[in-house]
This record gives structure tokens, C-alpha cells and sequence, in this order.
């Protein structure tokens, strides 16, 4: 029993004994070999795993820089409460979470427009203390997904479109010829006597019926800093008007309001979150097992030659000294926890370079005929 123990525990580090351990016939090294590989496999997607779990949707506004939004909260909903409007998460038919906006036509941001391509939005400004004019900080929207795609709205909104000026709203066409049209874009620029759609530098939130997406963007930088995409699925269902109680609550500090979006914004992200991170965890452990299996055929291949006296190795062997040789770089991915950056790569790195090694040296036909 000793015997059998030690040579398992020196195959963590003892490539001549993944060999020994592979080739020894008796079903229990079999087994273990399988174990390993699928501790390595583990050890390998752990990293990932965890620290995509940890991940929160309040994450974009929570850092030291919030470009303004509790500001812009606070005065969303001294709007709202003025004009009548609220918000209210509700169950439909299917037990999903739903938000229904009441009267959020009396929204008038763009008051030059009319009709059913009437864009309704909130937007917050501020004095600017430069030029002594007022700039956007925030535009919020909302959008019926009875009626709208929600990802092509949020696209258009993005990109400084008014996405109801499309005609086909759902199946659009031609959406260059779209952008080019000075009449939909919610922003221009006049340059060389040409008018262009103007990149947008305002941070955004699109409040949709089943999802809601939000992207800070610094004042004046046509880029995202941050962003969240999520659904009401873990939030509250309430009768009560859910502006005024959750986004921004009448006599909220600026503190307490950012607190607060923060608990929201990490509630509808939990599924996305979930998604997300077993989908990448997926992936990972598909990787990772199609690299074990190919370090298990490239032994194999590499003692194919003619004259080698490793040819008597089979494919089934070649496969287990490969499970063998795994699970230190697993242990080794656990490294993965300070490196995210490397979490992925260094299992596969491990893997590959101990079983190249383990071929070179251990498995090498010249050594084998000195």
C-alpha cells in the first residue's frame, strides 16, 4: 500500500512516475488518473468560476468616479414627481418581472418632435463652469418591448439615433442611409458643411419593460467607462411607485440615492451574472479538457517512431500519462485567483509545457538507446 501511495504522491512532481503510474495495469491507477484530471479540471475553472460569481451590477456606479449620477437620480425623480410619472415592477402572465412606465409621454426632452416618433426622455444637466452653458450628464429612456426591440433601441440610443424615427421599426434596413439623415439623430455636428451624427459623450440609462442597460460615459470623452445589463427578475414586485421609492427617494441624500441604484443595479444582474459566468466556466472546461486530450495523443504520437521502444505505449496510455501530468497545473491555475488576467492560460500553459517536457526527456528515444 506504501508502495502504491508514494508512487501516486510523486507523480505531482516526477514526471517518470506519471509515466509508472499510467502504465501499470491495475484498474485502481486507471481510476485515479481519472480523478486527477478531473481535479485539474476543477482547480483549472475554479478561478473563473468564483470571481465571476463575485461580479455585481452595481460595480458601474460604485466606483470613486460616478460622473455625476447620483445628481442626476436625484433629479429625475424631483422631475418625475412633478409631471405625474412613475415606475412600477409587476408579474406578467409568465411569472417574469415587468416594469410598467405610467405616463411617461409627459417626459418631453426633445419637444421639437411630435407625433408617435416623439422621443420621451429624461435629461439632467448641469452648468458648465468653462463656457457658462449647461451639459448633459444624464438621458434616461424608456422603452416598451411590446413595441420595440430592446437591444436595437439601446444600439440606437448608443449611437445618438432616435430609434423611433426607423420605419419597419423591428425589422430595420438600411441603417446608413438612417444615420446619415440629419432629422433622426439626437446629436450633430456640422463639419466641412456636412452634417454627421455627433458620438456620444452623455451617460445613458434605457429602462425597457423586461431589461434595463445603463453605460457612464466621462463629460466631453465619446466613450464608455462603465456599463450594467440586466433584468427585474430578482427585484421587488411592488405597487408602489418604484422611482420614488428605489431610484430616488424624496429627502435621499446623494449618498443614500447611490447606495440604493447600487442594490438595484446588483439585482438585475444576477442572471445575467449567472449566465455569464457558467458560460465562461463552460467554455473553460471544454478547453481545458481538449487540451488534456490532445497532450494525451501528442505521447502517443511522439512515440510512434519505427525504432522507438516507447511504441509499445498505447493510445489509452498516452491519455493517462496525460492525466497524470494535469493536476499539478491545476494546482498550479489556483495562482489564477491574483493573476485573473491569466486564469484561463496558465493551466494550459502548465499542461502543455510539463507534457512537451515529459515527452523530450522522459519519453526520449536517444536515452532510451544509451
Amino acid at each position: 500500500m506504501k508502495k502504491h501511495i508514494k508512487l501516486i504522491l510523486r507523480t505531482f512532481i516526477s514526471n517518470n512516475a506519471c509515466v509508472e503510474a499510467a502504465r501499470t495495469k491495475e484498474k485502481k491507477y486507471t481510476i485515479i488518473g481519472i480523478i486527477f484530471a478531473l481535479f485539474a479540471l476543477f482547480f483549472a475553472a475554479l478561478p473563473t468560476c468564483v470571481t465571476g460569481f463575485q461580479q455585481n451590477g452595481g460595480n458601474w456606479i460604485r466606483g470613486s468616479v460616478n460622473y455625476s449620477f447620483d445628481t442626476a437620480m436625484r433629479d429625475f425623480g424631483e422631475v418625475t414627481s412633478t409631471k405625474n410619472v412613475s415606475f412600477k415592477i409587476e408579474e406578467d402572465e409568465k411569472h417574469n418581472h415587468k416594469l410598467t412606465a405610467n405616463n411617461w409621454d409627459a417626459m418631453d426632452c426633445y419637444p421639437n418632435q411630435e407625433g408617435e416618433n416623439a422621443l420621451h426622455c429624461f435629461i439632467s444637466t448641469v452648468p458648465n463652469v468653462e463656457d457658462a452653458e449647461e451639459h448633459k450628464i444624464m438621458e434616461i429612456y424608456h422603452c416598451d418591448e411590446s413595441v420595440c426591440d430592446f437591444a436595437l433601441f439601446v444600439e440606437e440610443i448608443a449611437k445618438n439615433i432616435n430609434p423611433l424615427k426607423i420605419k419597419g421599426y423591428i425589422n430595420a434596413q438600411d441603417k446608413k442611409a438612417r444615420e446619415e439623415t440629419a432629422a433622426n439623430m439626437l446629436e450633430s455636428e456640422t463639419k466641412d458643411d456636412k452634417t454627421t451624427v455627433k458620438a456620444r459623450t452623455t451617460s445613458f440609462i434605457v429602462f425597457g419593460t423586461y431589461h434595463v442597460q445603463g453605460a457612464l460615459c466621462p463629460p466631453g470623452v465619446s466613450q464608455i467607462a462603465s456599463s450594467v445589463y440586466g433584468d427585474y427578475n430578482n427585484t421587488h414586485i411592488s405597487d408602489e411607485d418604484f422611482i420614488h421609492t428605489v431610484l430616488a427617494k424624496p429627502g435621499a441624500s446623494n449618498e443614500e440615492i447611490l447606495k440604493s441604484n447600487q442594490t438595484f443595479y446588483d439585482q438585475v444582474f444576477v442572471n445575467v451574472r449567472r449566465t455569464n459566468t457558467w458560460r465562461s466556466t463552460g467554455i473553460i472546461l471544454g478547453v481545458d479538457a481538449g487540451v488534456i486530450l490532445l497532450m494525451g495523443f501528442m505521447v502517443w504520437i511522439l512515440t510512434r517512431g519505427k525504432n522507438n521502444p516507447f511504441r509499445i505505449y498505447s493510445f489509452w496510455d498516452g491519455q493517462k500519462i496525460a492525466y497524470y501530468a494535469s493536476l499539478t497545473p491545476g494546482i498550479i491555475a489556483l495562482f489564477g485567483f491574483l493573476m485573473q488576467n491569466m486564469a484561463m492560460m496558465l493551466f494550459i500553459l502548465g499542461v502543455g509545457v510539463r507534457v512537451m517536457w515529459l515527452s523530450m526527456k522522459t519519453l526520449r528515444y536517444q536515452s532510451a538507446a544509451k
